[in-house]
């Protein structure tokens, strides 16, 4: 299996692309007729180095051909209202998408509503079904952008917040592979106050801090759960 092959499958039916994703799958290549061709195309790693594959262990990379990269674009906001209930607003958008004829994203929050299409590009179609997004005729440089409404904002015994994300993963078998994601948060900077990030990252991946709002961009391998922490202003 060519490395270009392999890249194209993690993306495609990996179990989980990122955070509430459980996978891309696209059909099954038209020009591969019979079990026995099927079995030898997606079996052949002769020139893959396994020695190189992630096996889980998060490790934060600066990739050569970053625009290669499947990237996961998101945004939560966090209102004074989601203090008490703990949702948040979603708008996540995936790019460098593989072309494909027929590939779908499932969610898999344990609590979402609202999952809308905001937008494609290089996409012929895209639709709702349930909790998933159908894509036909996915091109080259295709982007798709949803919004949600997800509940992943969590008071603590000690009455402080912590906003759980993740894990962000790009898995096929038993390999992690490179993902980018970038991400940003605002929140309402009159009733809470940012006090911390989990995990600790290195130099190039510190937060971007604003008022109400921060940032992070990172690429790395393995599974990332991104905890923001804040404390309530009295």
């Amino acid at each position: 299996m060519s490395k270009t092959r392999l890249h194209i499958i993690s993306i495609l039916v990996g179990i989980s692309l990122v955070l509430p994703c459980a996978g891309i799958t696209p059909e099954t290549p038209e020009e591969l007729k019979t079990s026995e061709e099927l079995e030898t195309w997606f079996y052949d790693d002769s020139d893959i180095d396994t020695e190189s594959i992630n096996e889980g262990e998060l490790v934060f990379i600066s990739p050569e051909n970053p625009e290669s990269i499947l990237h996961s674009k998101n945004q939560i906001t966090v209102t004074a209202d989601s203090m008490k209930t703990g949702w948040v607003g979603l708008r996540q958008c995936y790019a460098n998408l593989v072309p494909v004829k027929e590939s779908q994203i499932t969610y898999q929050y344990r609590h979402m509503r609202e999952l809308k299409i905001v937008s494609i590009s290089h996409i012929e179609k895209a639709w709702i079904e349930g909790e998933s997004v159908q894509m036909h005729n996915v091109q080259n440089n295709a982007e798709l952008c949803i919004t949600a409404q997800v509940r992943i904002f969590y008071q603590n015994p000690d009455r402080s917040f912590t906003l759980v994300s993740g894990p962000y993963h790009l898995k096929f078998l038993d390999g992690y592979y490179p993902l980018h994601v970038s991400f940003t948060v605002t929140y309402p900077g009159d009733r809470l106050r940012f006090t911390g990030i989990e995990p600790k990252h290195p130099l190039d991946m510190q937060p971007m801090l604003a008022p109400g709002k921060l940032s992070i961009d990172t690429f790395f391998e393995g599974r990332l759960i991104i905890k923001i922490n804040f404390q309530a202003i009295e």
